[in-house]
C-alpha cells in the first residue's frame, strides 16, 4: 500500500520487503517529498531524509 498527495505524487511507499505502515511513524516505509514543479525533492527512510540528487 502507498500514499499519494492531491497531485498524485507518491508520498509513502514500502521500503524493500518491509510492510508499509504509512502512519505517523512511517515504520518500514520510504517517505518522498516533491517540489512545486512536481519533481522528487527528498527520499526518507528510517528517520533519515536525503535530497534527490
Amino acid at each position: 500500500m502507498r500514499s499519494d498527495d492531491a497531485s498524485g505524487n507518491t508520498t509513502c511507499r514500502p521500503s524493500g520487503t518491509n510492510t508499509n505502515v504509512c502512519d505517523a511513524a512511517k515504520a518500514g516505509s520510504q517517505t518522498l517529498t516533491w517540489d512545486a514543479e512536481g519533481e522528487l525533492a527528498t527520499v526518507g527512510a528510517g528517520g533519515t531524509i536525503e535530497p534527490d540528487i
